[in-house]
């Protein structure tokens, strides 16, 4: 990875600098601009003291180090971040070198010969250690951090040649700078812009790990470049993310503005760290200069998009978004069609069934009917938690002629079989066998326009895994920690157990996988069809058009049709639960299965809890994911009949909070964070404010909860600390301490 520096030609016999003339050979122009970097301004002919060497690829600095080439280094972001007066910052990375390239060259040296004692070293490598490249052919270091040798034949000289560890350099660096009386800084290298199933991914391969480590080990500083700019870049998300990028190594001037950010954060972190004296007075950024990634959403779908074909149901056909009329306001959950309120139990039965149908049809699509045939095979069963917990894998079989299964994982506390059970999207549960997947679409997860491709996936057909936690689910060992990442990955049903905060709590759980009902890809066939109509529930019901949150939903009720019979579970207190696109999901299981008792809807965002006439960029609602960002990315989660609402919820003859709405009067609690990159805080207010009238026709307006944790986007300790009282309090008649009605500052009753 490099980038070869384009030059205009100068005249060889000078350059002229500042009001100084230089007589320089033009080989040397490319050490001396990164010089004239230094402060950003006119660079002495002599290196000034204090000095910060930035030492590193062309992830630090790339050609000329003003973007001359297109991508920038954060080298020359990082400048202005440092006092002038106490500091002089020298960008010396070399685009194309390795940690042993870049010693090999002799840079290396030069620095040395620079050095005096008080000098800083930061020092950041990874891009190029893994593979040699046409311009650079010899620059390979042996993975790890360990002090054995690999040897290779050269490329270059064709002898061989005895080479070190990664982390073994990145020790030379610190061993020789402190021989001078300087101080080191190891980074991690930062991600590429890489992503799965919506999150960067993060590791770099593991040269993360062994930067952090030779750190450790030689007594250097260590900033985590990696996940200090990973943890931005999830927040940000996927689409504003490729708008920093160059390409899916090198950044344009607002992403290396962000690792800059990134490297200031990361020494400020510091104990004690001297060189943060050294910083300037100034403010970093909440968020990063950055492209406006709502600008690049058309207000209307792009008319190049290949259309689905339409799938003919029982439903009679209902208007379309240009035959129904503007209506800002949130449709009222409690006037029937007729324009009468609702004033009796009868009349909200007729308007909650009239919602539902206008929900299958805009919003989620059409399900088949409860199949009334679901069975169960125990497969296997063990005790845990020295006897306290049992465990079983069922097989679940349903549908036309029994065509259909699904396995479920089952903890039921022994002995006690009145507790609630929380009932999960969490993964394939132990002991089952994970199911074949589908590639995923051409360019699912990037935020754009899936409908304007078809055919098959990614060139090497990347799939997506179950995983042992289930993307988008509840995490079955209780919780994401602060990298988004569910903490402990485990597998086995001890270590479930062991775990999980439902468990832990007294309360069953079961465990399922949402991709065995439906298989959660934007692939779509050569007629423009999903695939995803082609394998697991969809085959068996060709006349239905839902989408793939209401098969999630569907799935769960399956479960449900089967813990009615099964005696070590209380059919009566029932909760259904699932984070992101699954919390979205249980929200919908919610409101078309009245056995959930409880609902409990984790994160779930655009097309979850937040109200679409409040949300989202095109239009401006408040940003975060609304109407027009979903039925852009993941049309084939919703209805084929919601895109056409893409630019126009106020066209929209429903809004979220009807979901909510017909979950009344059983107990629901929104679990939210108080900066969640997807959710649109004040849509969620405006959802539970606008379905509150159905639960204070039951006069139970408290069964309708909020909680916001300290988190992005995922599920922490507060969530559920929240979900279990709250359903203690609910189904167990529990008191606690807990309150579920307050918001963030400036949102819902403490807005000014």
């Amino acid at each position: 990875m490099e980038w070869i520096c384009t030059l205009k030609l100068l005249p060889l016999k000078t350059l002229h600098l500042s009001k100084t003339r230089l007589l320089f050979p033009l080989f040397t122009l490319p050490l001396l601009t990164a010089a004239a970097l230094a402060q950003g301004a006119q660079a002495p002919a002599e290196t000034r003291h204090p000095a910060l060497f930035l030492v590193g690829d062309s992830i630090m600095h790339t050609g000329a180090g003003n973007g001359e080439t297109g991508p920038w280094g954060w080298g020359s972001e990082i400048i202005p971040f440092f006092d002038a007066e106490k500091i002089h910052v020298y960008n010396e990375g070399l685009g194309g070198r390795s940690s042993r390239g870049y010693i090999q060259e002799g840079a290396w040296t030069k620095i040395m010969d620079r050095l005096q004692p008080g000098d800083w070293v930061i020092v950041q490598f990874g891009h190029n250690d893994a593979a040699n490249s046409q311009n650079y052919p010899d620059r390979t270091t042996a993975k790890g951090n360990g002090d054995e040798t690999e040897e290779i034949d050269s490329p270059v000289t064709h002898a061989k040649e005895s080479i070190h560890s990664y982390g073994w350099y990145l020790r030379q660096y610190v061993k020789d700078a402190k021989s001078k009386g300087a101080s080191v800084i190891l980074c991690s290298p930062p991600p590429r812009n890489t992503w799965i199933d919506g999150k960067i991914v993060r590791g770099f391969d593991g040269y993360a790990v062994w930067a952090a480590e030779a750190a450790k080990q030689s007594g250097a500083l260590f900033i985590d470049l990696n996940t200090i700019t990973a943890n931005k870049y999830d927040a940000l998300g996927q689409d504003t993310v490729d708008a920093l990028f160059n390409d899916k190594q090198h950044s344009k001037k607002a992403g290396a503005h962000l690792n800059a950010e990134s490297v200031v954060t990361g020494i400020r972190s510091l104990k004690d760290c001297p060189l943060a004296q050294d910083l300037a007075p100034v403010m970093l950024s909440d968020h990063p200069p950055q492209p406006n990634a709502a600008a690049s959403i058309q207000s209307r779908p792009d008319p190049n998009e290949i259309p689905l074909p339409a799938i003919k149901t029982s439903m009679t056909p209902m208007p379309g978004v240009d035959q129904l009329p503007n209506r800002p306001e949130m449709p009222d959950v409690m006037t029937l069609n007729s324009g009468q309120k609702v004033k009796t139990a009868k009349q909200w039965t007729l308007r909650r069934e009239a919602m539902k149908r206008t929900l299958e049809w805009y919003a989620v699509g059409q399900a088949p009917p409860p199949p009334g045939n679901v069975k169960g095979k125990e497969i296997s069963s063990e005790l845990l938690m020295d006897g306290k917990v049992k465990y079983r894998l069922v097989h679940l079989t349903f549908g036309p002629k029994e065509s259909l299964s699904l396995d479920i994982g089952i903890f039921t506390p022994v002995g006690n079989h009145a507790v609630p059970t929380l009932i999960s999207p969490s993964g394939t549960p132990p002991g089952a066998t994970a199911l074949p997947h589908l590639a995923l679409g051409a360019n699912q997860g990037r935020g754009q326009d899936v409908l304007l491709v078809t055919g098959p996936a990614m060139p090497g057909g990347e799939t997506r895994g179950p995983g042992t936690n289930g993307a988008g689910g509840a995490p079955v060992t209780g919780m994401i920690d602060a990298n988004n990442k569910p903490y402990g990955g485990v597998s086995t049903a001890a270590q479930i157990a062991a775990t999980n905060q439902a468990i832990q709590h007294g309360w069953a759980f079961v465990m399922f996988n949402y991709g065995d009902c439906g298989e959660d890809t934007t692939l779509r066939n050569a007629d423009g069809s999903w695939a995803y109509r082609t394998t697991r529930f969809f085959p068996a019901y060709p006349n239905y058009d839902w989408g793939l949150l209401r098969a999630w939903a569907w799935g769960a009720s399956r479960i449900v049709d089967f813990l009615e019979t099964d005696p070590a579970v209380d059919k009566t207190k029932l909760i259904v639960t699932g984070v992101s696109r699954t919390g979205k999901a249980a929200l919908i299981a919610g409101a078309f299965d009245d056995r959930f008792a409880l609902v409990a809807p984790v994160a779930s965002s655009g097309g979850g809890t937040p109200a679409y006439r409040y949300s989202g960029s095109v239009p401006d609602r408040g940003g975060k994911e609304g109407l027009t960002e979903m039925v852009r990315k993941y049309p084939n989660w919703y209805s084929d009949h919601l895109h056409q609402f893409w630019g126009q919820p106020d066209k929209l003859p429903f809004d979220e909070h009807w979901f909510i709405a017909l979950c009344a009067p059983r107990p629901l609690i929104s679990l939210e964070g108080d900066h969640d990159q997807n959710v649109n805080q004040n849509g969620v207010y405006q959802s539970l404010l606008a379905a509150r009238p159905a639960y204070e026709f039951f006069k139970v307006p408290d069964r309708l909860g909020i909680s916001f944790a300290d988190r992005r986007h995922g599920m922490v300790q507060g969530d559920w600390d929240a979900l279990l009282a709250f359903g203690d309090k609910f189904l167990m008649g529990r008191p606690t301490a807990l309150t579920f009605d307050k918001y963030p500052p400036g949102i819902g009753p403490n807005a000014k």
